[in-house]
């Protein structure tokens, strides 16, 4: 093994072989060589723990109950909440009584959320404008989505309401400050557009 790393010399005398120790400096020929393959590698080794430290996470659920754990979750983040595109029959999805609950406990300790529907929520708009730490506005045109966004702190979730079963909900939770920041800033974008009823 001393051979193979050029630390010792073999040679051949009157039938015999015999060993000689390679000269120190040999030592640092190694960790020069060392060194060079490690100074090789590092940049991808860089690479590797830049990439490991930003944690992104993208999450499916089914389901509607999983909504309403992401709206529980969201009062535990005490953020404002931001929430476009939600269609009519949302309200029954998820219960009147779990979103009375859920507007209480999110008044009570002043967290702020804005709502942007289409005119056909009208209903809906001026009962939400009713309450504390609540703003709803509609945009002129009336259209019909089943795909809600809802934004609070670094996370988003997109929401797909399948109005005749609720089971096949589907929701995208994606954990990410930069992606978070994007649909805020194209949130008020609508919101500027949107008019009070």
């Amino acid at each position: 093994r001393l051979r193979e790393k050029g630390l010792v010399g073999e040679m051949s005398q009157s039938g015999k072989r015999e060993y000689q120790a390679a000269p120190p400096e040999a030592l640092k020929n190694i960790l020069r060589e060392k060194e060079r393959k490690l100074n090789q590698v590092m940049p991808q080794l860089e690479l590797f723990q830049r990439l490991t430290e930003k944690k992104y996470r993208v999450e499916v659920y089914e389901g509607i109950s999983c909504l309403r754990n992401l709206f529980l979750h969201f009062l535990e983040l005490k953020e404002d909440i931001l929430i476009s595109d939600v269609p009519v029959f949302a309200l029954q999805h998820i219960g009147a009584e779990f979103q009375n609950s859920f507007h209480e406990r999110r008044i009570k300790q002043k967290q702020k959320m804005y709502h942007i529907y289409s005119k056909e929520a009208m209903e809906r708009i001026k009962h939400l404008n009713t309450l504390a730490f609540t703003e709803a506005r509609h945009l002129d045109q009336e259209y019909s989505h089943n795909a809600s966004t809802i934004i609070c702190g670094k996370e988003v979730a997109i929401h797909i309401f399948h109005e005749k079963n609720e089971k096949k909900n589907l929701t995208i939770v994606m954990n990410n400050p930069q992606i978070a920041d994007t649909y805020k800033n194209h949130f008020f974008i609508l919101w500027e557009r949107a008019k009070k009823p």
